[in-house]
């Protein structure tokens, strides 16, 4: 089991924050109503899990919407893409709050569009649980540890989130305090939340800047 912890150095598995590493401008999100920019929330390669799902060569990055009138998160924003039943999700899906595409992994950052809310940077460093955090992950039926991970099990999440398909798997884990600490622009970002990245297995075979799977927040 392994959780995510945060580097100064770029390791090659991927990053939270920044501008995103791909070729083409045109492949940025936007929220759909506005055109507002999204703003890249993490960015991972193949070589963060030991499990081939992304093409050679290429990245899925998270975009989620800013508030536009602060330049921060608030809970109305978020709201737009929290998913509470399985009734939510392809309505979520289509507002276009928060997008996961498939990229190109380029050796430098685009720059972002002029009106784009970008985080603080921080490099994608993963560890092994202690032994304590193991038992505390596997001691209930029900609920996994609330912190960021890329193993494991998710900490609860509201029935029925989960897809009736293999075709999707969980895939990380993301805790609101951790992520402040990298940086002031990440306060309040998913208020007293948890984010969940749902990989989209069919992700592997699909071109640039397809959908790699989809993102929500749940409340606890």
């Amino acid at each position: 089991m392994w959780k995510i912890t945060f580097s100064k150095e770029d390791l090659g598995i991927g990053q939270f924050g920044g501008s995103v590493r791909m070729n083409d401008p045109a492949l940025w999100p936007v929220l759909p109503d506005t055109k507002v920019p999204l703003t890249p929330l993490c960015t991972i390669t193949e070589a963060l899990l030991p499990v081939s799902f992304l093409p050679p060569g290429m990245a899925m990055t998270v975009f989620i919407a800013p508030n536009r009138k602060a330049n921060g998160f608030n809970l109305s924003t978020m709201r737009r893409y929290t998913v509470h039943q399985q009734s939510e999700l392809q309505a979520a899906r289509d507002s276009g709050y928060a997008r996961v595409i498939l990229h190109t992994l380029t050796d430098h950052e685009l720059s972002p569009p002029d009106s784009a809310f970008i985080l603080d940077r921080a490099f994608i460093r993963k560890e092994e649980f202690t032994e304590a955090e193991e038992d505390a992950e596997l001691e209930d039926d029900d609920f996994g540890l609330e912190i960021s991970k890329v193993s494991g099990r998710p900490a609860f999440l509201q029935d029925p989130i989960y897809e009736p398909s293999s075709r999707y798997m969980w895939l990380l884990q993301l805790n609101a305090s951790e992520l402040e600490d990298i940086g002031p622009r990440y306060e309040g970002i998913f208020e007293d939340g948890i984010g969940h990245l749902i990989l989209d297995q069919q992700a592997r075979k699909a071109p640039q800047g397809a959908d790699a799977g989809y993102f929500f927040i749940q409340f606890t």
